[in-house]
């Protein structure tokens, strides 16, 4: 970012740890972090600490040791930062707190966040606070979210489901949404399966027990078959219809989904089941024999009925 744009800001929050600051001694409120990615449980907990009642200024930490952290510039992740109404001044922390800087701003509090395991590097740094500055007031405040953080956002980022068409379900509704997809196929006997994350209550596919359309006479030699009786080709599983749909739109975090069928998979089913990495499966009704559930069972893979 040029510095330019800084200079913009520098005449109404900015400012530097080398220039006369623009508030009084133990005026102001002080916290630091590195507010990368921007989101709003970092913007409720600053709003919270301007609730301390004193002016705010926050310190934008430059240095990290996480790979390819942060994303974003320190000069763009300070000029974020002065566009929150809860900040009143900011600044780039170079060090973090030592007691150069806090002999410098002369802060009335200073915040750390709680509600997880803090860092040896954090923890080093409120013994020195405490040890050196005992007219110093020290605040914790807890995280405002668990829901949502920087990494987080990255993890949405990269996941393989954004490029997959997902769908929000009620995990209660599963086997009523099941049955009436199951209703779509055109096979004899209609199958359905739906590909789901549990933990994020996302359908990632949908398959039911396919049959091409097809023209022209079927002809069979061992007029046994259920084929025979049907005139129509074997069809694709339901199972393997939204194991293909899956892969096809880029899809590939198998070991995290759990497959939902309204019959037990067959034997070659479950196979192709073992062999993707899908780790549970529940089913509806049992099928012809135990084969699928045995290939099932034998992989590791957790089988339940509904």
């Amino acid at each position: 970012m040029p510095k330019e744009l800084i200079q913009q800001y520098e005449s109404k929050k900015i400012f530097s740890l080398e220039k006369k600051l623009p508030f009084n001694e133990r005026e102001v409120t002080l916290v630091t972090g590195y507010w990368d990615l921007l989101h709003y449980s970092h913007v409720k907990f600053l709003r919270a600490c301007r609730n301390l009642g004193n002016s705010l200024a926050v310190g934008v930490r430059v240095p990290n040791s996480k790979p390819g952290r942060p994303i974003l510039t320190p000069e763009e992740r300070l000029v974020v930062i002065t566009e929150l109404e809860s900040v009143d001044y900011a600044f780039l922390d170079i060090t973090g707190y030592t007691p150069e800087m806090i002999s410098k701003i002369k802060p009335k509090t200073v915040v750390f966040s709680s509600g997880e395991k803090p860092s040896p590097e954090k923890q080093a740094e409120i013994s020195l606070l405490v040890s050196a500055f005992p007219e110093l007031s020290i605040s914790s405040i807890p995280r405002q979210s668990n829901e949502i953080s920087t990494t987080q956002i990255i993890e949405r980022i990269l996941s393989p489901y954004t490029m997959v068409q997902t769908e929000a379900i009620d995990l209660n509704q599963i086997k009523t949404k099941l049955l009436a997809h199951a209703e779509n196929s055109l096979a004899g006997r209609k199958m359905a399966a739906f590909l789901v994350d549990e933990e994020l209550s996302l359908v990632l596919s949908k398959g039911i027990n396919y049959h091409p359309i097809v023209s022209g006479d079927v002809n069979f030699i061992n007029t046994n078959t259920y084929e025979h009786q049907q005139q129509l080709p074997r069809p694709t599983h339901a199972e393997i219809d939204a194991i293909l749909s899956y892969i096809q739109a880029g899809g590939n975090n198998f070991d995290k989904s759990t497959l939902f069928v309204t019959a037990m998979p067959c034997a070659g089913c479950a196979e192709q089941i073992v062999r993707c990495g899908i780790k549970k499966v529940v089913y509806l009704e049992e099928f012809d024999n135990n084969y699928g559930e045995l290939i099932l069972k034998e992989a590791g893979v957790i089988v339940e009925s509904f």
